[in-house]
Order: C-alpha cells, then structure tokens, then sequence
C-alpha cells in the first residue's frame, strides 16, 4: 500500500515542481517589460486564481469518482465521469472567465487603484487567459481521470513536456523572434491546449489496459 502511494504522489509532487521551472522563465520574460508591466502582470494573476481554484475542485471531482468506480470495478460509469468533469470544468472556466473578462478594468483597479497604465498591462494578459482558461481547467481534469486509474508517472511526464516544453520553446524560438506582452501570453493557451490532447488520448489507452488488467486477473485459476 505505502508503494502504490508513494507511485502516484512522488510524480505529482515531481510535475509541480518542475513546473516552476517554465514559470520562472515566463515571469522572467514579463519583467524585462518593466515594473507597470510586472504589476499589472501580478494583478491579472491574482484575479485568474479564483478561477483556477473553482476549476481545481473538479480535477479533484475526477481523481475521487474515477478511483471509487475503478475500485469498484465499474468501468462502464469512467467515460460517463469524464463527461461531466469536462464540461462541468468547461462551464466553470469558460463563465468564471467571461465575467473576468467584462469586469476586468473594476477587478484589476482592487489591486493597483489609480494606475491605468499597470491596468492596461493587466487586460493584455486578462484578454488572452480568461477566454482560454478552460483549457487548463480541461487539462488537469484528463490528469485526475487517469490519477484515478492508478496511474501517476504517465501525467506527469506528458505534463512536462506539453507544458514546461512547449512553454519554453516558445519563449525561446517564437517570443525571442517576436518580443511582445501577448505573444508571451499566447504561450499559455497553446500548451493547455496540446497537453490536453496527448492527455486525452492516453486516457483511453490507460483504460483499456486497465480494465484487460483486472479482467485477466479475474479469470485466473485459484
């Protein structure tokens, strides 16, 4: 039992810190632009976190629910959960985003009162995420699904490479040729959105090995 946890909770610790590594390089990027830049850039964050938290909670719906029906043996719901998880998340995100979005100017003027200048920085970044964050939120409802299954190192390294990889490559082959705010954001869509798709796509992989799995160990002779 203490193996099968230290599987599944090792890698998730591993990919969250790893993940820094392209966050440092972004925030490294948004503050070459100065200090407005950097504020309204921190002020923009702080608004998206609210979102990611509501979207959190479903990647944690996921993980839960797929974990009891696998280990009740009821593969025939996972599908079913992945369904609602998706577009649960889809809603959450893409709603939540919206609302960011209209009311950005009022939000971002909580944080830097007075200052339209580190405002207009914080609606460049505001304008990219909020109508793509469900993205995110899409993406790590795919890791818990195949948390779920037991597996753990898998997640983890298609995350890395979908989006410390292609986060740093962007910032080095595209943001490098092209040194503007958006382009820097534009980065974040993109491996969201990449990851999610090898994600998507392993998941059923997984499931169906899983499920031949317990199949073949239910119809072993005693």
């Amino acid at each position: 039992m203490l193996w099968e946890m230290v599987k599944i909770g090792i890698p998730a610790g591993l990919q969250g810190t790893i993940f820094s590594i392209s966050n440092v390089l972004i925030q490294s990027s948004v503050n070459s632009f100065g200090s407005d830049v950097m504020a309204g850039n921190s002020a923009a964050s702080n608004i998206e976190g609210f979102i990611y938290a509501a979207m959190n909670s479903i990647y944690n719906t996921a993980l839960t629910f797929t974990g009891q029906n696998v280990g009740a043996k009821k593969y025939n719901r996972i599908n079913r959960i992945l369904g609602i998880c998706l577009l649960t998340v889809f809603t959450i995100g893409f709603g939540m985003g919206m609302v960011a979005l209209l009311f950005g100017r009022q939000l971002l003027g909580i944080y830097v009162p007075h200052d339209d200048e580190v405002i207009k920085y914080g609606l460049i970044r505001l304008n990219i995420i909020t109508k793509t964050y469900f993205l995110c939120g899409m993406m790590d409802v795919m890791v818990g699904m195949i948390r779920g299954m037991g597996k753990s190192f898998m997640p983890m390294l298609v995350s890395i490479i979908g989006v410390c990889g292609i986060r740093i490559s962007w910032i080095f082959l595209v943001f490098a040729k092209n040194r503007d705010l958006a382009m820097l954001y534009i980065s974040y869509p993109v491996s969201w959105l990449v990851t999610f798709a090898i994600h998507f796509l392993t998941y059923f992989f997984i499931k169906k090995r899983v499920a031949e799995k317990e199949n073949a160990l239910e119809i072993q002779p005693v």
